[in-house]
């Protein structure tokens, strides 16, 4: 009689288990985000020559850039490490990869296209987008 209750006892436990274990998942999605990806961030933009000038979005795009690569490398040494849970570093892992992913193949050649649109033709940074934007 003692086994059925204490296998009730262990499934009740890993109910209880699997949101302890959502909720650390977040924290430290939260916590890479929040004292990882925004310090790279802001070291990216500030790495951008002030002197150059140009609108805001190269710099944010290079500051983008910067942070993801940086970011590849950390996840790579806390892999190395495994300093998180599996679970977090292949949610971190898919995430970064999406995003910087997206940033090359989407971002940067929509905003490259854009610029060159908006140098060349002289037309609003908007219109140059809606004109960049089928190109892609």
């Amino acid at each position: 009689m003692d086994a059925p209750d204490s296998a009730a006892g262990s499934s009740g436990s890993s109910g209880g288990d699997s949101s302890g274990a959502a909720s650390s998942t977040l924290r430290e999605l939260v916590g890479f985000a929040a004292f990882c990806l925004l310090p790279l961030y802001v070291a990216g933009s500030l790495l951008y020559p002030m002197r150059v000038r140009a609108l805001a979005l190269p710099r944010r795009l290079f500051a983008c850039s910067f942070s993801l690569s940086l970011c590849l490398l950390l996840l790579v040494l806390l892999d190395v490490g495994e300093l998180l849970s599996a679970t977090t570093r292949a949610a971190l892992w898919r995430a970064s990869l999406l995003a910087h992913l997206s940033l090359l193949v989407l971002w940067l050649p929509l905003a490259q296209i854009a610029l060159l649109l908006r140098r060349t033709t002289g037309v609003s940074v908007s219109r140059a987008v809606r004109l960049a934007a089928p190109a892609l």
